[in-house]
């Protein structure tokens, strides 16, 4: 049926990967990281196998952190400002671009989105490396 190699079980498996990796992710309880980690979808996005590419993005900038707060400080440039998915993907911020540009895989192709391509592109980011977000 080609579920085995669709989006849906390829996220799922790599977010339970996440889950064994991060030490933040047991903080996880099970019914939120089924809908807000492992969920490959976040509005009526295009479906893209976003999970892979965003993991590698970010999975060296959180290496050392040691909480879910400091992983998500992290990724959003809080602790460091040449540190993070924005400056890493080279992506900013431009106003009506919704709904053309707003699935994380098209956010980094072009570079820019509006509200709802940053907040889903931020949202990927930390599902992929095993943190509750939800746009």
């Amino acid at each position: 049926d080609g579920l085995d190699t669709g989006v849906a079980s390829l996220g799922v498996n790599m977010s339970l990967e996440a889950k064994a990796r991060y030490p933040w992710a047991a903080e996880v309880n099970e019914s939120v990281f089924v809908e807000y980690v492992a969920s490959y979808a976040f509005t009526d996005e295009p479906r893209t196998n976003w999970r892979p590419f965003l993991l590698s993005t970010v999975e060296g900038m959180v290496a050392n952190a040691t909480s879910l707060e400091e992983a998500v400080s992290i990724v959003n440039g809080y602790e460091d400002v040449n540190v993070s998915v924005w400056k890493s993907l080279g992506i900013s911020f431009k106003s009506s671009q919704t709904p053309l540009i707003y699935d994380p895989i098209s956010t980094a192709a072009f570079g820019y989105a509006s509200c709802t391509g940053v907040s889903t592109t931020f949202a990927a980011a930390l599902r992929a490396i095993a943190v509750p977000a939800r746009v």
